[in-house]
């Protein structure tokens, strides 16, 4: 790894387009300029790498219009390895020493950059990368407890109704959650409605027995909401993202139907993005 200026605020993309797709508009509010690592940014098959290098050069253009710094992990994807196990929400198991060698990547960027903050995905929607990602960043607050960690929540995963409380469940928190409006939330969303529907949304199903029955005690710490009502200038930096855009969020009138509809259930209005501080 090359030396690394100093940055304020680093932001954990687990592909590329997470970060844009869930923070965009507190992106364009920073101001000093972040920095932006996305962890798993290549793919293992030969005839996947050429995705990827499209995937990184949209990543530039976002990172221009979004007025931030970005670099490359260069760990594969997990669905796009030659031994891809994984479907619909990614129900995959974690890989310990994948969690450990990302936690030591993402060691060095702190010691590199001496950041003060890192904003990291909550892991809404289950996808193994993404909850890769939290791990790492979890034990990351044992070894720096002066870090500021906060996680922002996973969009689109995250625009079911109820859909970052499942996740705050899973992760033991004392939260409530509606299951059956979560589920027809789910049913209804654009990402789930393209391949293995019924499939994904039995194992969702089954999910929720599994959670609903726990009894948990946590409290979150804080909950930040970041407000930005400049929805062409956010639209902007997701739209960069051409090869992914259209599958997970739409167009721009459906994204901006989106976001004010989560929103609204922030009790904001037109765009609102909502972090957690868990510890």
């Amino acid at each position: 790894m090359s030396e690394l200026s100093n940055y304020h605020t680093v932001y954990i993309s687990p592909h590329l387009d997470d970060v844009a797709f869930s923070c965009a508009g507190s992106l364009l509010l920073e101001e000093q300029k972040p920095l932006s690592i996305t962890i798993f940014s290549d793919a293992e098959p030969e005839n996947k790498k050429q995705a990827f290098v499209k995937r990184q050069q949209e990543e530039s253009v976002a990172a221009v219009r979004g007025n931030y710094d970005f670099l490359f992990a260069g760990f594969n994807d997990l669905r796009n390895t030659k031994n891809a196990r994984y479907f619909g929400l990614i129900w995959g198991e974690m890989e310990p020493h994948l969690i450990t060698s990302v936690y030591e990547y993402l060691q060095k960027i702190v010691e590199q950059t001496q950041a003060k903050k890192l904003i990291a995905p909550l892991g809404v929607g289950r996808h193994v990368d993404h909850r890769i990602c939290y791990e790492a960043v979890c034990k990351l607050h044992s070894n720096y407890p002066e870090l500021e960690i906060w996680f922002y929540e996973d969009r689109p995963y995250s625009f079911p109704v109820y859909s970052t409380e499942v996740r705050l469940v899973e992760l033991g928190y004392s939260v409530d959650v509606d299951y059956g409006m979560y589920l027809e939330s789910l049913s209804k969303v654009r990402y789930m409605s393209h391949r293995n529907n019924e499939k994904k949304l039995a194992r969702c199903r089954q999910h929720v027995e599994e959670i609903s029955a726990l009894s948990n005690h946590k409290e979150v710490r804080e909950v930040q909401y970041i407000t930005n009502h400049n929805l062409p200038q956010i639209w902007n930096i997701v739209s960069a993202y051409a090869s992914q855009v259209k599958f997970f969020i739409g167009n721009e009138q459906q994204f901006a139907a989106e976001c004010q509809n989560v929103a609204l259930r922030y009790n904001k209005e037109k765009y609102a993005e909502r972090r957690w501080r868990l510890f």
